[in-house]
């Protein structure tokens, strides 16, 4: 399957255009670049596809009547982007597979490509998870959510904590490796606590609400990137999705599914605002070496995990050239590796993407071209030669 997007003139981005969405896509760039637009409008076409692909099942299954609208109103308050969409604003969201293709558009304020039904070839079932910038307030509000009654943290903050909620529930415990820690789960008093244990043992449990802060925003990333990649279940997922329509409806008798369930090709696309939050820089490299091993290494075999990041971090870029270096020689770095053909890159300026992805004319190899990056390292070092010669 592949993907596709073209944005233009949405909010700070002017001139987007993604040939091809690969399994791990990455967007650097400066404060107001508009990173974290792109990563929510990408996770916002790839939901709409998602419910596209359940409403065109049902129809294939003898279920005429659509179990749902899309109403670009709610989708735009929900992301926050209802101020950002002018009269010339465009954006296509393409998937193409088995030599079909599927366009949903969004031209002159309205929806297209969402009414027709989606050839069989077209079909797969998407999980589309988003891990917010705001996660380092999980902790806190597991600990009194409950008691803050109407309380509402944006749409995307409750998406990834429900998301950390059903991670940590599946897997009770988890290996923290890149920062030599352990996670897990216990009940108090019938009450969910999460704790965090350094594998010395050189100190007892700390409570995960009184971690430090890389810790607290970090392990949303790791248990949500392991969850969806070796635990999740697609298919009860989805068949709970579709009975529960079938019997609020009255549907079931109706049903004729014409391919089954399991037949559907799974991907779970998981989406990070700033994984490298609050670490220092040798823990953020770790941190991504953790979620590629879990993606696409270990990541079951009937499933395909994408990773779509968005950053400020070098560390992370110049780290991944060590991954794709791994993958080239056939070797693993820390049981993590990153074929280069799986991966793109981009920096945004201005409203537009460059492609930061090269081929060294040195090895012949892939790497993502980091220098640029070391300009305000670069800048740093000449300021200090400067002050230095003239105090001499």
């Amino acid at each position: 399957m592949k993907e596709s997007i073209i944005i233009h003139n949405f909010g700070p981005l002017k001139r987007i255009e993604i040939e091809e969405v690969k399994q791990f896509t990455l967007f650097i760039g400066e404060s107001a670049s508009g990173k974290s637009t792109l990563l929510k409008l990408l996770a916002l076409f790839r939901y709409m596809y998602k419910m596209l692909v359940i409403r065109s099942f049902l129809k294939h299954s003898s279920i005429s009547k659509s179990p749902f609208r899309f109403t670009l109103d709610a989708y735009l308050k929900n992301s926050g982007f209802s101020e950002m969409i002018g009269p010339d604003t465009l954006v296509q969201y393409t998937v193409s597979h088995h030599g079909k293709s599927r366009t949903i558009q969004l031209k002159n304020r309205k929806l297209s490509g969402l009414t027709e039904v989606l050839d069989k070839e077209l079909l797969a079932y998407f999980k589309v998870s988003f891990i917010s910038e705001m996660r380092s307030l999980i902790p806190a509000w597991a600990d009194r959510g409950a008691r803050l009654a109407g309380a509402y943290l944006g749409f995307y903050f409750h998406e990834t904590f429900n998301d950390f909620h059903d991670a940590a529930e599946e897997l009770r415990s988890a290996d923290l490796d890149y920062l030599d820690l352990e996670f897990s789960l216990k009940k108090v008093s019938n009450k969910t606590e999460y704790f965090i244990t350094p594998k010395d043992k050189s100190y007892s449990p700390v409570r995960f609400k009184h971690a430090s802060s890389g810790i607290q925003t970090s392990i949303p990333v790791s248990l949500i990137t392991q969850y969806f990649s070796q635990n999740f279940n697609f298919n009860d997922n989805l068949k709970k999705s579709i009975s529960r329509y079938l019997f609020d409806n009255d549907k079931i008798q109706d049903y004729r599914p014409v391919m089954k369930l399991e037949s559907l090709p799974n991907f779970a696309f998981i989406h990070i605002e700033e994984p490298e939050i609050s670490l220092f820089p040798d823990a953020q490299c770790k941190l991504i070496t953790n979620i590629v091993r879990s993606s696409m290494v270990e990541s079951l075999t009937e499933r395909t995990v994408g990773l779509c990041l968005a950053t400020h971090s070098p560390y992370v870029l110049n780290h991944l050239n060590v991954l794709i270096a791994a993958a080239q020689n056939n070797k693993l770095h820390e049981g993590a590796a990153l074929p280069s053909e799986k991966i793109s890159c981009y920096r945004l300026a201005d409203g537009t993407n460059t492609n930061l992805l090269a081929l060294d004319p040195v090895s012949g190899n892939h790497l993502i071209n980091t220098i640029d990056l070391s300009e305000t390292m670069n800048s740093i070092y000449i300021n200090i030669l400067s002050l230095n010669k003239n105090g001499n």
